[in-house]
């Protein structure tokens, strides 16, 4: 599929930064170029913790994997992203977050993208006993407020037990899900919810104006040529929404 749009994947130090080929081949698949970048503690825990997990994701991904500042002499080795989506995301890079610390690459673009309008998903993952700490749930509401969608609770990730965490139950697929807008699907057609991670129906499922009375002028009726004109609009605003002057290191600049 022809990638039209980049994808910031920020991931932090949570157990389901072990399973990152999920998420960036699912949103591949839907038409995303995907650019992965680690907290410094995502990074060692996939360098030290882990063999040759760096290669294979950048072989994923076809770019370098980020996970500290460069030098102002350094050139940009990444894409300006459309959007961000921010998982697992730690109690650590949560309050860090709220409160405009950017003492990491990762800090550093997700605090940028919110001056800069971007669309950005999180997607938390922390135990009930640090859920329960009384500056989480207003951390959560700031971003919140600021426009992100935190998906905590019903529709995301539900805190577990300490130390009974599932990996493999991390919630992917609401992360990406909240990221598909409605130029994806004039697009790609509606999300299946019975299939994998973010796949399109089936191209027989799609509404689409190639449906029309041929009896129209051109072949549409005029119904059918407004919703056209209307998701081209669409499709155009989102496409063209490229925020060209983003770097992720010149917000250190």
């Amino acid at each position: 599929m022809t990638t039209d749009r980049t994808l910031y994947l920020i991931a932090c130090a949570a157990p389901p930064a072990r399973r990152l080929e999920v998420p960036i081949r699912a949103a591949q698949r839907v038409g995303w170029d995907v650019c992965l970048i680690l907290t410094p503690s995502a990074h060692r825990r996939l360098t030290e913790d882990a063999e040759d997990e760096i290669e294979a994701l950048e072989e994923i991904t076809g770019h370098p994997v980020r996970w500290q500042y460069k030098l102002p002499s350094q050139p940009d080795v990444l894409p300006p992203p459309d959007a961000i989506l921010v998982a697992p995301l730690t109690n650590n890079t949560l309050a860090k977050w709220a409160t405009a610390i950017s003492d990491t690459l990762a800090l550093g673009l997700i605090t940028e993208a919110i001056g800069l309008g971007l669309k950005i998903v999180a997607l938390l993952h922390l135990n009930d006993a640090q859920a329960a700490h009384p500056a989480v749930a207003r951390h959560v509401d700031f971003l919140r407020e600021a426009g992100i969608t935190v998906l905590l609770g019903d529709g995301g990730f539900t805190p577990h037990k300490p130390k009974q965490g599932n990996v493999d139950a991390f919630p992917w697929q609401a992360g990406l899900n909240a990221l598909y807008t409605e130029a994806d699907q004039y697009r790609l057609g509606p999300l299946d919810p019975t299939g994998p991670i973010a796949r399109p129906a089936a191209p027989q499922d799609v509404p689409h104006v190639a449906r029309h009375d041929l009896s129209g002028p051109l072949g549409l009726t005029g119904a059918a040529l407004e919703v056209g004109v209307r998701r081209m609009k669409e499709l155009h605003l989102v496409m063209g929404s490229s925020t060209a002057t983003f770097s992720g290191d010149r917000a250190a600049a």
